[in-house]
């Protein structure tokens, strides 16, 4: 059974990837599309082959890595509550539409203000905060092999972020990042 599981855990980091390979510079510019087409493409891609992984996932016999019990289930409750929470939020920044290709994008400013005055990337915050809370809340080794995938990802993709970033706002971008962490946020005591 850990050969499927391992098997799994590839298949989410090759779509991590390849998330962040085509959202890539390089890559938009290659295909040659406009802006607003290939953000298009990229997100009905990204879409397509993210409900194939939980298709897959969902339909995989998996073992419990220990029995739920109450506390794990409400502590995972809270935690994905939580991490859904900080997206949302974190999403109010960005333009839905644009976001989506529905709508030309245009380069903004950097927002370094709401949950972005705290940490940089709190959508990556709250993705761990969700997959977190539901590897608690239903401990199966299916969602394991969720949660490290997106584990061992998250600080690539915060480097090719970066890399995008440090060339759309350049300094600002830079001064930035110097002063504010990148997941969780400094505790003040």
């Amino acid at each position: 059974m850990w050969e499927t599981h391992l098997f799994y855990f590839i298949l989410w980091l090759v779509y991590l990837g390849l998330h962040s390979a085509l959202a890539t510079n390089r890559i938009k510019r290659f295909v040659a599309l406009g802006s607003q087409q290939y953000r298009l493409f990229y997100n009905l891609f990204a879409i397509v082959m993210l409900l194939g992984l939980l298709f897959l996932g969902a339909t995989l016999e998996s073992g419990f890595l220990f029995a739920p019990g109450q506390i794990n289930f409400y502590m995972g409750l809270m935690l994905a509550a939580t991490g859904i929470f900080v997206m949302k939020r974190a999403f109010r920044k960005y333009n839905t539409k644009a976001f989506l290709g529905l709508k030309a994008e245009k380069q903004g400013v950097l927002h370094t203000q709401g949950l972005q005055k705290h940490v940089r990337h709190p959508l990556y915050s709250g993705t761990l905060l969700l997959v977190t809370g539901y590897l608690l809340f239903y401990p199966l080794l299916t969602n394991l092999a969720i949660w490290l995938a997106i584990i061992f990802y998250i600080p690539f993709g915060i480097i090719w972020e970066e890399q995008k970033l440090i060339e759309a706002y350049g300094e600002a971008y830079l001064k930035y990042k110097r002063e504010t962490p990148a997941i969780f946020p400094k505790i003040k005591i």
